[in-house]
C-alpha cells in the first residue's frame, strides 16, 4: 500500500537546527581538537541491542589505547556543513524524511577485516542485504540529491561495516594480529545480528584525534508498518 506523505515535526527540526551549530563548532568544550564541520548518518538499534558490540569496542579501545565511540554502521558520512541554522535545518529535515522512508531491518555481521586507514583499522563487515542496499540508495537520494541504483560505502573497504577500533595499525603485521585476536577471542561476531531501527545524525571530523570531540545531533526512529 502507498505510504502516507511525510509530516515533518517542524518545531523539533527547528529546535535541533538552532542548537546544531553549537554542536558542530563547540566552544569551551575542553577539547583541543575542533570538529571540522562534517556530518555522518549512522544506523543504530534501539534499546540495549548493541550493548554486546559496544562492550567489544570498549575492550578494543583499552587494548589499542584508542578512542572509544558509539557502535554503529555508517550509512553515509563526510557531509560538509558550515554550521548555519538554515543549513542544519535543511540537513535535519532530509534526515527526518529519510528515516520516515526506512523500516526496521536486520543486519548480519560477516567477516573481520583491517585496512590501512585509521577509521577502518579493525572492522566487522555486514551482509549487503536488500534492505541495507535500499537504505544506502535512499540515503543518497535524500542527503546528496543523487539518483543512484547502487549502494555506496566508504573506501578503501567499500562495504557496510561496524568498526571495532579506530587505531593507527600501520603495518600489515599489526593488522594481521588484530584480525587474529578478533577471530580467536571474539569469534561470536561472525553471524551476530541486530535490528537497525534508528537513523542517528552525528557531527564528525578532525581525523583520529577528533573522535573524542564527535557529538550526536539527533536520533530519528525509522517509520513503522
Amino acid at each position: 500500500p502507498a505510504q502516507a506523505p511525510v509530516q515533518p515535526n517542524w518545531h523539533r527540526v527547528g529546535a535541533l537546527a538552532s542548537s546544531a551549530s553549537k554542536v558542530a563548532f563547540p566552544m569551551g568544550s575542553g577539547s583541543s581538537v575542533p570538529v571540522d564541520g562534517h556530518i555522518s548518518f549512522w544506523l543504530l538499534a534501539s534499546g540495549d541491542e548493541l550493548k554486546q558490540f559496544q562492550d567489544l569496542i570498549d575492550e578494543a579501545a583499552a587494548k589499542y589505547r584508542s578512542p572509544g565511540f558509539t557502535a554503529h554502521i555508517t550509512l553515509l558520512g563526510g557531509l560538509k556543513v558550515d554550521g548555519s541554522d538554515e543549513q542544519m535545518r535543511e540537513v535535519l529535515l532530509k534526515a527526518l524524511k529519510l528515516a520516515s522512508e526506512l523500516r526496521p531491518f536486520e543486519i548480519t555481521c560477516q567477516e573481520v577485516a583491517s585496512e590501512d586507514r585509521w577509521n577502518q583499522s579493525l572492522v566487522v563487515t555486514a551482509e549487503l542485504s536488500p534492505d541495507l542496499k535500499a537504505a544506502s540508495v535512499i540515503a543518497q537520494k535524500w542527503l546528496l540529491d543523487e539518483a543512484s541504483s547502487k549502494p555506496r560505502f566508504a573506501p578503501p573497504l567499500e562495504k557496510p561495516h561496524l568498526s571495532v577500533a579506530y587505531a593507527e595499525l600501520k603495518s600489515s603485521e599489526e593488522r594481521a594480529k588484530a584480525v587474529e585476536w578478533m577471530e580467536s577471542e571474539q569469534s561470536w561476531v561472525k553471524g551476530w545480528k541486530f535490528k537497525a531501527s534508528v537513523l542517528s545524525v552525528w557531527m564528525t571530523g578532525g581525523g583520529l584525534p577528533g573522535v573524542t570531540a564527535w557529538r550526536k545531533i539527533a536520533d530519528f526512529p525509522f517509520g513503522q508498518g
